[in-house]
Order: structure tokens, then sequence, then C-alpha cells
């Protein structure tokens, strides 16, 4: 049997239904737990992966009614509560697997499997199998392509930066698997390394980062390494970014790094704590699209607000700047501070 978790709230629930000859209704869930339904049926969803896991039947809401078990099925749950297997410990929603496998694949230096993401998940293989779909859909929202190789697994294909930018926006939202402290994958000794030398260049900055950005950059760190020679940063003003004192604060603490990783590290930290008129490492000559587009929202507004802006060619040129900005953050997967220095 399959190591399987079970968190404290799902235990409880099932409890309630266990211990009722009846239905338990939705509401009478509710009532208990202080849940919404939307929650009831995340909590639902949980406990389900776990019975699967266990190889006892899923279990279903009957429609006008709610939740029964049948005696066979209580007697099933409570062996397994007794003999240990309902760990609490924390599981992973229906979307925070997909954005764990998609990041484990990402940081894997090799083709992952079935087998070892329903051992990390702990949950079935048909529940991996149609994660999955889920998987290549939302790969194909950026243009990225989930591969197999056979008797290997699965791997991603597409461009590097693009991949990365992925990785960075879904580790995020996996912030509450890693305070969870219980998988290696997210917080092993490298991860520790990186963070204590990003954070040992944050104070040299004198600056603050958004809370949990040096710690999803460590996490990639290792990925970094390797060396990628096919990253191309377009537009960039090379000789300022190498001149800038995050860059050389790079090359003191990750000098192992080749030099495209360096620049890729550079922007992070750089525009994770610019402000949006000093994002000057890049030729902005060649974003005259934005410039226009800028030109446009600021007329359009004047026209449906009916006022006229005194200081237009500020306001135009000001909000040229953020495009180019959000767009270069939004490429790289870079989160923007919150606090300006």
């Amino acid at each position: 049997m399959t190591e399987a978790y079970i968190s404290t709230r799902c235990k409880k629930i099932l409890y309630m239904i266990m211990a009722s000859d009846t239905y338990v209704s939705l509401p009478q869930i509710s009532e208990e737990f202080k849940l919404s339904k939307r929650s009831i049926y995340y909590e639902l969803c949980k406990i389900n992966d776990w019975l699967s896991v266990q190889g006892i039947n899923e279990i279903t809401v009957v429609r006008g009614k709610g939740i029964k078990l049948t005696e066979e099925e209580k007697q099933q749950i409570e062996q397994v509560m007794e003999k240990g297997g309902a760990k609490e410990e924390y599981i992973f929603s229906p979307m925070e697997r997909i954005y764990f496998i998609i990041c484990y694949i990402i940081k894997s230096k090799e083709a992952v499997n079935v087998e070892q993401l329903a051992e990390y998940l702990q949950v079935s293989r048909n529940t991996i199998f149609n994660d999955i779909r889920v998987v290549v859909k939302q790969l194909q929202d950026f243009d990225l392509i989930l591969g197999y190789k056979s008797k290997q697994g699965y791997f991603i294909d597409g461009d590097s930066i693009r991949i990365r930018a992925l990785f960075m926006l879904y580790i995020n939202m996996l912030k509450p698997v890693y305070e969870s402290e219980t998988f290696s994958y997210l917080k092993d000794n490298s991860v520790e390394e990186n963070l204590k030398k990003l954070q040992k260049i944050e104070t040299k900055l004198n600056t603050s980062y958004v809370e949990g950005t040096l710690r999803s950059i460590a996490m990639l760190i290792p990925l970094m390494e390797e060396g990628n020679e096919g990253l191309y940063f377009p537009d960039l003003k090379k000789e300022e970014l190498e001149n800038s004192q995050e860059y050389r604060l790079i090359e003191e603490e990750f000098p192992n790094l080749i030099e495209k990783e360096k620049i890729y590290l550079c922007l992070h930290l750089l525009g994770s704590r610019v402000s949006m008129n000093t994002m000057d490492v890049f030729n902005n000559y060649s974003k005259e699209s934005n410039y226009e587009l800028s030109k446009t929202l600021v007329a359009e507004f004047e026209k449906v607000a009916c006022v006229k802006f005194e200081d237009k060619d500020d306001l135009e040129k000001a909000l040229y700047y953020h495009l180019n900005t959000s767009m270069y953050r939004f490429q790289y997967g870079i989160m923007e501070n919150k606090q300006e220095m």
C-alpha cells in the first residue's frame, strides 16, 4: 500500500460522515466546519484522492441528499486509520498538483515518469494521467509542449526563458506546500545555500524583495548552474547591465554561472526592485508600438473622462516606461517589488 496523507480537517469531515447512518448534507458540513460550498468540494476532492490511494471507493454527493457511506466502506476506512494509514500532512489541491507537476518536470534533469509523480503527490496513477491532460492545456497557453520519451517519461519543450518564467509563476503558487516543510524537492540544502547567498546580496543592495522572490529564484538556480547558452535577451544593453551593482554581486556569490546565466539572474534581481522609469538596461526605442499604445490610451482616457491633461507628454512617457517594464517582467517571470527604495 502506498503511503498517503490526509489533513486534519479532511479527517474530521470524514469522521462526521462515518458517524452518521443517514445522509450528511453539505449544509450540515458547512455549519459544522464554517466552510463555503466551494471549500467543501475542495476538501472532498482531497478526501477522494486519499481514498483512491487506499483502494477505497471515492465518496459521491447525491443531489438533494448529501453523502452516505456503506458499512463496508466505513470498516475499510477505520482499518486504514487504525493501521496508521492516515498520516496528517499536506494534501495538494487539484490545481496545486498541476503546478507541482509542471515545476517538478522543469527542474528535473531527466524525463519524469508517472510513478515518480504519483509517489510525490500521494495519489493514484489514474489521477496523474488525468492531471497530465490539464498540464498539456496549461502549457499550450504558454506556447510550450509536454513531450514524452518512451520508457523514460515526460519533459517540457519550448523557449527556455518562457519555461523558466512559468516555473517562477507556479512555484510561487506552491508557497503553502514548501511552507509545510514536507517535500524535500522544494526545500533541500542547495536551495537553502542559494537562498543565503541571495539574502546576502539583498542586504548589500540595501533593498527588500517581495516575500518569496528570493526563495523562488534559489529553487531555480540549480537549473541555471547547468548553463544554457541558448538564452536570448532581445534589446539588452549588456554593458550597462554588467556595470550594475546587482551583476557585480552575482559575480561574487555565483562565480561558476556562465555569463548568460549571470545576466538572467541579474535581470530578476534588477527587475524585482526597479521603479518603472529606471529600467534602462534595454533599448526602449525598439518598442515604438508601446509608445503608440501609451499615446492611444491617454487620448482615449481624455475622450471618455472628458478631461484634458496639461502634462500629457509626461503621462505618455511614464505609461510607456511602465508598459516596457511590465513586458520584461512578464517575459522573464519577474515579480515586481511592492516597496521601492
